[in-house]
């Protein structure tokens, strides 16, 4: 206190000095505490856009995948139904159907997980086995259903080409009755549909297509009986499509809904998909 009492003005001065010195250090500790929260602030924000980044793109990866199944979905269909028109018209086909599935099976096979490629491809096998069977069996098709165009055609309707088409009708109900009584060991069926009689059945189918024309050989009506005794969806007037394509083509949608998270059973609402991209934490 005598220190003090005795130089007031080297205490004042002192004083001063600490004033100063300390408004420095608060000024310091300020800056350092906001340039830490600018630091933070910035991570954070940093974070949050790479986070919305990630999102959109799984969501644009989730909606591509989709797109690409359903399209695949859509244009099988396409084949079968165009399979169908080939196979109850001549000079209708497949080709271009056939060709735009290839072209969506390519993007399928890079978006998709194996599962549902594998499946996809098994849709395309079963559309292959249907075009193999229009190949087949169209041709007798086609035959029958000018058959029936000429019976019906105006103004002057084909007795004979009525007459034609339901012989060969006959054959073919006949041999399908023939084998559900054999199938079921039944004398008087068998009796009936004996060998005999449907020799008879087709005797006389051949010579009435044979009247038809003179365009018509012995080879092509052997080919049309031949086909409405072993193909039992004849005049049946049925969509083509075949058991397998139905089961392949449900595997491939049942595969493509738990890809997409659609099956609820496999997937949680809050469950990603386990094939979508991740990213390594930062």
């Amino acid at each position: 206190m005598n220190w003090v009492t005795k130089n007031p003005e080297a205490f004042a001065a002192f004083v001063a000095l600490l004033a100063i010195i300390g408004g420095l250090l608060g000024s310091y500790i300020g800056a350092k505490v906001q340039a830490s929260s600018g630091r933070a602030q910035a991570a954070a924000a940093t974070d949050a856009a790479r986070i919305t980044v990630e999102y959109q793109h799984l969501a644009a990866f989730h909606a591509d995948r989709r797109l690409v199944l359903a399209t695949y979905l859509h244009r099988a269909e396409a084949a079968r139904m165009a399979l169908g028109e080939a196979y109850r018209y001549e000079g209708h086909g497949a080709n271009e159907e056939f060709g735009s599935l290839l072209s969506v099976q390519a993007e399928l096979e890079l978006i998709a997980p194996p599962d549902v490629v594998s499946a996809a491809l098994r849709v395309r096998e079963e559309l292959i086995a249907i075009e193999d069977f229009v190949h087949d069996h169209g041709p007798v098709n086609h035959f029958l259903n000018a058959l029936t165009g000429a019976a019906d055609a105006p103004p002057y309707p084909s007795p004979e080409a009525e007459e034609a088409y339901m012989a060969v009708q006959q054959v073919h109900t006949a041999n399908r009755a023939a084998r559900l009584f054999r199938d079921a060991d039944a004398a008087d069926g068998l009796q009936r549909y004996s060998t005999e009689a449907l020799q008879r059945l087709r005797d006389l189918a051949s010579n009435a297509m044979l009247r038809l024309s003179d365009d018509i050989n012995h080879d092509d009506v052997q080919r049309v009986l031949d086909e409405a005794e072993i193909n039992s969806q004849l005049f049946l007037g049925l969509p083509l499509t075949s058991e397998g394509y139905t089961r392949a083509r449900a595997d491939l949608v049942e595969a493509g809904r738990k890809m997409l998270g659609s099956d609820l059973q496999s997937h949680g609402p809050g469950q990603q998909d386990n094939d979508a991209p991740r990213h390594e934490e930062d």
